[in-house]
């Protein structure tokens, strides 16, 4: 990556709205990431629900439970160099065919027996911050092996330059209005990196296994802009703050 992507990658990535790249990070850059994710995750501080950054989701009995920290950088020196990473930056750019910076970042660690993201686009969640959608691009490093028994994403192609949700809605996706049919199923290795389109629909099915799914985010923008960062991250947690119910609202905080 850092000897930047070729002209038929990008063409790929144009036509299709994703790109993948196996093996990008070696098994001990691997391992630090994992390291970190159980760090996090074990934090008592960090894994509350009253906590901002953190997501809860039903496993499929019904039990709610943490399973995602957004943003995550910022709770990990070895998270946030991953972040500026040139091999990340570089495909980035070559990918946006300009300069980037970060606009946001995430850690989904998707535990055995947790459900599943419903049928979305990324921009429907993004669009407040007043840029295109052809103008962020995210990549996420899968951490473990992914597949269809532990809830490994899954993309539809085609609809790239299709904008689903109503504008300022944050609407998932009714599935009957694309093609479910031909979800292309994105099995990954653990260091392998995938791009994709801020419109590529995408979902992932729950966690049936007994391993762990766990995929590091990180999403980026042109340079042009300015840095969106702070500016998406205070109307975040602003939403986030309006989405707890009244109990929470009262004890939330952001660590």
């Amino acid at each position: 990556m850092t000897k930047g992507l070729s002209k038929e990658q990008i063409e790929q990535f144009g036509a299709e709205g994703y790109l993948k790249l196996d093996r990008q990070f070696d098994e001990k850059e691997v391992a630090i990431m994992r390291a970190e994710s159980e760090r996090i995750f074990a934090d008592s501080s960090l894994a509350d629900i009253a906590n901002l950054r953190a997501y809860t989701r039903n496993t499929l009995s019904g039990e709610p439970v943490i399973d995602r920290f957004d943003p995550v950088r910022d709770l990990s020196p070895q998270f946030d160099a991953l972040s500026r990473d040139k091999r990340m930056i570089a495909a980035a750019a070559d990918l946006l065919g300009e300069d980037v910076l970060l606009f946001k970042d995430k850690l989904i660690a998707k535990f055995p027996g947790v459900c599943g993201y419903s049928l979305h686009q990324d921009f429907a969640y993004w669009q407040g911050v007043g840029i295109p959608a052809e103008d962020i691009i995210t990549a996420y490093i899968s951490i473990d092996k992914a597949g269809a028994d532990n809830g490994a994403m899954e993309l539809f192609l085609g609809y790239h330059d299709i904008v689903f949700n109503r504008p300022g809605k944050m609407d998932d996706i009714e599935e009957d209005r694309i093609d479910t049919s031909n979800a292309l199923l994105l099995e990954t290795e653990p260091g392998d990196v995938v791009f994709f389109h801020t419109l590529v629909p995408h979902r992932s099915g729950p966690n049936r296994s007994d391993r762990h799914r766990r995929y590091l985010y990180f999403s980026y923008s042109p340079a042009r802009h300015g840095d969106l960062y702070d500016r998406y991250y205070e109307t975040y947690r602003e939403r986030r703050l309006r989405e707890l119910p009244g109990d929470l609202r009262d004890r939330a905080y952001f660590r």
